[in-house]
């Protein structure tokens, strides 16, 4: 019987050192499923999850209506996050004007 990946990624996240950088993968990937649900097909274009640190997660925006949307939905985002990876994990959610999506940005 196999044993999900996923059960096992904490634990060499811890003893390889990689714990910071698996905790902002998730945080980036529960932002984006998070956005499907919230915001505009339109603004989910214009948008991607730049970076998570220190509490902080940076989220890249093409164009002002982009990150309206984003300011709106500011509390829900955190609040959402919060519920499922505990209290202290967001506490900000940055928004930053950009010129372009990344090449592999996931939609």
């Amino acid at each position: 019987m196999f044993d999900a990946f996923q059960k096992f990624l904490p634990k060499a996240a811890a003893e390889y050192n990689f714990t910071k950088q698996l905790e902002a993968v998730k945080i980036c990937q529960e932002f984006r499923s998070l956005s499907k649900a919230m915001l505009s097909p339109e603004a989910m274009a214009q948008i991607f999850p730049k970076s998570y640190d220190d509490q902080t997660l940076t989220i890249g925006v093409l164009n002002s209506a982009a990150a309206q949307q984003i300011a709106m939905q500011k509390h829900q985002i955190l609040e959402a996050i919060n519920k499922k990876y505990g209290a202290k994990t967001l506490r900000n959610i940055k928004i930053e004007m950009t010129d372009k999506l990344p090449e592999d940005t996931a939609t």
